[in-house]
């Protein structure tokens, strides 16, 4: 990359440059001849601390490192960050650079310096007294080009390296972190360079072909659950896949919370991998996928209590950090969803129990003007024998209850089924209360039927 060739030109005066500068202005080929310099340094030094190490070889290669992945891929970029900066700091030494403090404008004349090149004086004018000024690019546009054409010989070792690293299918946690890790010091080195640096695109390139080697591993992980479904467990916990796989999705979430990306970082850039929602539809969706499929033929009651297990295994895990509350609030919709199925089981299951389910579906039947005890098996004595059984099955059904939701996972969510399944029991006592004692029932004795008040039967299933 050459520089403009309007850089050197006549113009107002503005400051002083230094000697070096002063040079540079006058023997364009002088920063030719710096830059091939560097840049030759500069790869040779890659190169050596990748194979050979240090003097004396401390630090010991870095290619000795090439079994760790992580480790390997961090050391290739933490060089680079140092010598990007040590590059920078040598260049705003000869440029005497002082970043935003300094005078920073693209033209400076030459009223004096050290020493002034031939047929100028110490004031920088001509025998005729003609003063000469020399226009610069500014002094930062200056340095991220120099160091644009210093650093770009390192690109191809670099992503050569990176490529092997990525070819040889790390696993989905170490690709991550080694993407994120890249990442990380795309932005960082992106702000010392510019984005138009060779050296930022190469970086840019290997971060996109990190994160697209990270969700190929992702999408054939999904391809190997659904192909080898496992079917629940007599006790209907979430299958070791399940397990296997939120392990692995905590990895990856905290390997994101503590990405050194700051928040404005991650904003500032529409790459879809900053979206964090990517990584969970393509872990969980397939996960949830799975667990219906496996279920599939397990009854209504049996699917939902392996389903809420399920969800609620990943969903405890995506509560614990912010940047997931959206997914977990999505699995608690469904978690109630199934919780309503259970509800609804539980209830009808009740009904059955205490022998109430026939008088319920009568009163869902009838029409306004029958009196209930016209009925077929609602007349006052057969009635009576009916719930003449209420206080065995009062005295029984917490057993019964607890057994039957005794395999869901969270305690809490099987207290808060059988609360809602008494409330709905309770709420159908009073409804065949109410039919009863009300007088168009035809009933000669309706206190002699009812062998407990409402209140008595919801204190007695509390």
């Amino acid at each position: 990359m050459a520089l403009p060739h309007d850089t050197y030109t006549s113009r107002p005066p503005s400051s002083t440059p230094t000697y070096g500068t002063y040079l540079f202005a006058y023997r364009r080929s002088c920063l030719d001849e710096l830059v091939h310099i560097r840049r030759n340094a500069v790869v040779r030094s890659f190169v050596d601390a990748l194979t050979r190490g240090g003097p004396g070889g401390t630090p010991r290669p870095i290619e000795l490192h090439a079994h760790d992945p992580l480790r390997y891929v961090g050391d290739m970029l933490a060089w680079l960050h140092q010598a990007v900066a040590g590059e920078r700091e040598f260049l705003e030494a000869l440029f005497d650079y002082r970043g935003e403090n300094s005078t920073n404008s693209s033209r400076r004349s030459v009223k004096q310096a050290p020493r002034s090149p031939e047929g100028v004086n110490e004031n920088g004018e001509t025998a005729d007294g003609e003063v000469i000024h020399i226009a610069l690019q500014s002094d930062e546009s200056a340095i991220l080009e120099l160091l644009d054409r210093v650093l770009e010989g390192t690109s191809r070792p670099l992503k050569t390296r990176v490529e092997q690293v990525l070819i040889s299918q790390p696993g989905a946690i170490t690709s991550y972190r080694i993407s994120n890790l890249i990442q990380f010091y795309s932005i960082t080195i992106g702000k010392m360079l510019g984005e138009r640096a060779e050296l930022s695109k190469t970086l840019n390139e290997i971060t996109e072909a990190a994160f697209r080697m990270f969700f190929e591993t992702l999408n054939a992980q999904a391809a190997r659950l659904l192909r080898f479904l496992q079917t629940p467990s007599p006790d209907l916990s979430p299958p070791p896949a399940v397990k296997e796989t939120v392990l692995q999705l905590k990895e990856i979430m905290s390997s994101y919370d503590s990405s050194f990306l700051t928040k404005d970082d991650s904003e500032s850039t529409t790459r879809p991998f900053n979206d964090f929602s990517t990584i969970l539809d393509a872990v969980v969706d397939p996960l949830i996928q799975m667990c219906e499929l496996g279920a599939k033929q397990l009854n209504a009651f049996d699917r939902a209590v392996h389903m809420i297990n399920c969800m609620h295994h990943v969903q405890s895990a995506l509560v614990l950090y912010s940047f997931t509350e959206a997914r977990a609030r999505m699995l608690e919709t469904e978690i109630e969803t199934n919780l309503d199925v259970l509800v609804k089981e539980q209830y009808h299951t009740l009904l059955r129990q205490s022998g109430l389910a026939r008088v319920i579906q009568a009163l869902d039947s009838k029409d306004a003007e029958t009196p209930l005890s016209t009925l077929p098996g609602l007349d006052s004595r057969t009635l009576t024998q009916t719930l003449s059984t209420l206080d065995a099955f009062l005295i029984s059904v917490s057993v019964d209850s607890s057994a039957r939701l005794s395999r869901l996972s969270s305690p809490r969510l099987a207290r808060g089924v059988n609360q809602r399944a008494v409330r709905e029991f309770v709420r159908a006592y009073q409804r065949i209360s109410d039919a009863v004692e009300d007088p168009t029932a035809a009933y000669e004795y309706p206190a002699t039927i009812l062998p407990r008040t409402v209140e008595e039967v919801e204190r007695l299933l509390e």
